[in-house]
């Protein structure tokens, strides 16, 4: 066995590493997002290898430290980071590049279990449909509406709207397939009839009969599926996005329509995480219960303010 030196140009060219890349079981979008990543690995390496007690056995666990000590990423960045070397060290590893797995017994990052934006309100997410729906039904209205209520009614995610295709619609049996974050597999899912009615518009309007549902009207990208950036900014445009025109915080996101949906399931199911799941398509419970938990705590304001309402601090004492 030989032990690569990763920094021999034969050997870790951009080339190499996208070789490397493509022997993983990974989606086309996780690749393009481990290349990007993968820079801030190689570039440190690069750096250690001159130093005098350098061993590369040692490269990862101190890549593991070099992230620990950064004060400008947040605990879900690092691990980010860290997952892409990993992968990347493992598949050397495997090619018999590196004789040991130096990866071994190196832990991720721990942090708290949360989410990191505020979802939408009942309130926020209530007037945002509002207003969308007395949007003019042009081609771009009838579009907009029909994303909204796939966002609003169903909890869909943003990638979950971009890879639906019209053969996916099932609208007669009030149902259409959608693959979701992870998935290989296509699974049905119930909709809500005004969901139905608002599909059959933007169908109608837009003259859509195959293909994507939701394509582009930019000369650019014009009759392709729209991406989760293009989608997003029809909301979070600080220009005119929705949020934008109804005053809602910047610090919101559209993933903040899946954060109100299952907050409201929640709610109407009396806490039933099972029955919740059934609708949100999430894996584990685990995820669940941080809605649930959230929700709990919010419920519980007004009584934890009241336990020390009678310990008021007067402009005297400041």
């Amino acid at each position: 066995m030989h032990q690569i030196t990763l920094f021999d140009n034969a050997k870790i060219s951009s080339e190499f590493i996208e070789n490397i890349f493509d022997s993983l079981t990974i989606r086309e979008n996780t690749k393009i997002d481990y290349l990007k990543r993968i820079v801030h690995f190689t570039r440190y390496w690069e750096q250690i290898r001159f130093e005098s007690n350098y061993n590369a056995n040692d490269v990862f666990i101190k890549y593991w430290k070099l992230l620990e000590r950064s004060n400008r990423m947040s605990v879900s960045t690092k691990n980010k980071y860290l997952s892409v070397a990993r992968a990347f060290l493992k598949e050397l590893h495997r090619r018999s590049y590196l004789p040991v797995d130096i990866t071994a017994g190196v832990k991720s990052f721990s942090g708290t279990v949360g989410h990191k934006r505020d979802g939408l309100t009942l309130a926020e997410a209530g007037a945002i449909l509002h207003h969308v729906l007395e949007r003019d039904n042009d081609r771009s209205g009838a579009r907009l509406k029909a994303i909204t209520a796939l966002l609003f009614f169903q909890g869909l995610r943003q990638i979950e709207i971009s890879r639906l295709q019209f053969e996916d619609l099932r609208l007669p049996e009030q149902k259409m397939m959608v693959k979701g974050k992870g998935m290989h597999d296509k699974v049905p899912i119930h909709l809500q009839p005004q969901v139905c009615n608002l599909l059959r518009n933007h169908l109608y309007v837009n003259e859509i009969r195959s293909g994507p549902v939701f394509f582009s009207f930019s000369n650019r990208g014009k009759g392709k599926a729209m991406t989760t950036r293009s989608i997003a900014r029809l909301f979070t445009d600080p220009n005119n996005g929705i949020f934008a025109e109804l005053g809602i915080s910047k610090n919101k996101s559209v993933h903040g329509f899946r954060h109100f949906f299952t907050t409201h399931l929640l709610e109407q199911f009396n806490g039933d995480i099972v029955k919740v799941m059934a609708h949100t398509r999430h894996k584990k419970p685990e995820t669940v219960m941080i809605y649930f938990d959230e929700l709990k705590q919010e419920k519980s304001l007004p009584e934890f303010y009241a336990a020390f309402s009678d310990f008021a601090v007067k402009g005297d004492d400041l």
